[in-house]
């Protein structure tokens, strides 16, 4: 039984951008006008055109709404170690609680 479900996010980024280049390549619109009408920044609307020459990668499929990897064959993996520490933190005082901590990155 097929799966069914939400489409690929990945997937429907390629799609969503590729038909916002080809409606600013028809609408004759300058590469800033259009930034400013779509409320995209110039750097992301050149990675996506960047993206979109380089096509979507063949890594990536939709199956029944999921993105998968079609080749881990083909994926490349570095050795990880982990070690522990024998340090250890300690924090007696109040100041340093995740409510306080939250409100002094504001």
């Amino acid at each position: 039984m097929a799966k069914t479900g939400r489409p690929s996010p990945v997937l429907d980024d390629y799609v969503y951008w590729q038909e916002r280049l080809a409606s600013r390549d028809t609408s004759g619109l300058g590469v800033d006008e259009f930034c400013v009408d779509e409320g995209v920044s110039r750097s992301t609307f050149y990675r996506w055109v960047r993206r979109l020459k380089e096509g979507i990668p063949a890594a990536i499929k939709e199956e029944g709404g999921r993105v998968t990897v079609a080749d881990l064959a083909e994926a490349k993996f570095l050795p990880v170690s982990v070690t522990t520490s024998p340090v250890e933190i300690e924090c007696p005082t109040a100041a340093w609680s995740g409510f306080l901590w939250e409100s002094a990155r504001r």
